[in-house]
């Protein structure tokens, strides 16, 4: 079944990163979905910001349309509202998995009364990818024209992990440059030029959250699309991937559809939804 979830009030930026970890997780069975506040969808739970007229105005309609609406309020002490589900806002993305399981179990005992029972969420598992076999490197020049081939920078401290997705890309038609720390990633970012990134979390010395946080900085790398790739997979984990600036946070064992699906999002938002463009520079889709 799939709970709706509207978020009333909250800045973009928190709204944004709370949108992403809402969608991405799952409780007691149940799949999540955020909706604007001005929806018109049936919504059964909204997370207001209690210290804005903007959301308390959109609760309030959403509540009218929505009688068995149920509300998480978040305000400075945590104290404002008259929900049992108040959250402080400095521990937002900390707590609010956790209080979110807690209102679902809570309330599981009414859940057929507030459920649209013509949503249906489908398995879509895949097998394991099998096809990334390792691969050499390719150097990207600094003076490669901007409409040559594709080059991707892969960062991590994993030989085999380098190889094994150096040689996926090979298979989209993207050659790539290593780098097996964050450092070296870095120098390689001032020699060469990148179409797209994919960082590792854990690494030593620098992670790949600052190591992401580095290339946002720089107005020379900003744009590229950077894809992080970890075991971690908690919802705090997937917001500090998105507070860093990534575009797409992979969980490992990666599937060859998930790979390929997330670089091909990646580099068709960067070139604008070009698709010949990228063609031209030898992608393979």
């Amino acid at each position: 079944m799939q709970l709706t979830i509207a978020l009333c009030g909250l800045s973009a930026r928190n709204a944004r990163v709370l949108s992403y970890v809402i969608n991405s997780t799952r409780i007691d069975g149940d799949a999540l979905r955020v909706v604007p506040q001005d929806t018109d969808e049936r919504v059964q739970i909204a997370v207001v910001d209690a210290t804005s007229l903007e959301g308390i105005a959109a609760y309030r309609l959403l509540r009218e349309a929505n009688p068995e609406l149920v509300s998480i309020t978040i305000s400075d002490q945590g104290s404002i509202g008259d929900s049992p589900y108040r959250i402080e806002s400095r521990s937002l993305f900390l707590k609010i998995i956790g209080t979110l399981t807690d209102l679902i179990k809570h309330e599981h005992g009414e859940k057929k009364r507030w459920l649209p029972a013509e949503v249906v969420i489908k398995d879509r598992r895949t097998t394991q990818i099998e096809v990334m076999t390792g691969s050499h490197s390719v150097a990207a020049s600094d003076d490669a024209p901007s409409g040559g081939e594709l080059y991707a920078l892969v960062v991590d401290d994993s030989l085999a992990v380098r190889e094994q997705l150096c040689g996926a890309l090979r298979r989209l038609g993207i050659n790539s440059e290593s780098a097996e720390h964050a450092e070296m990633a870095l120098s390689l970012t001032e020699q060469c030029r990148f179409d797209i990134a994919f960082l590792d979390v854990v690494m030593p010395g620098t992670d790949g959250y600052e190591l992401c946080r580095n290339i946002r900085r720089n107005p020379h790398t900003r744009s590229m699309p950077v894809l992080m790739l970890t075991s971690r997979t908690s919802p705090f984990d997937r917001a500090r991937g998105m507070l860093a600036g990534c575009d797409h946070y992979l969980a490992k064992p990666i599937t060859w559809e998930t790979f390929s699906r997330a670089v091909d999002k990646a580099l068709m938002k960067h070139f604008r939804n070009d698709r010949a463009q990228l063609t031209a520079r030898g992608y393979r889709s």
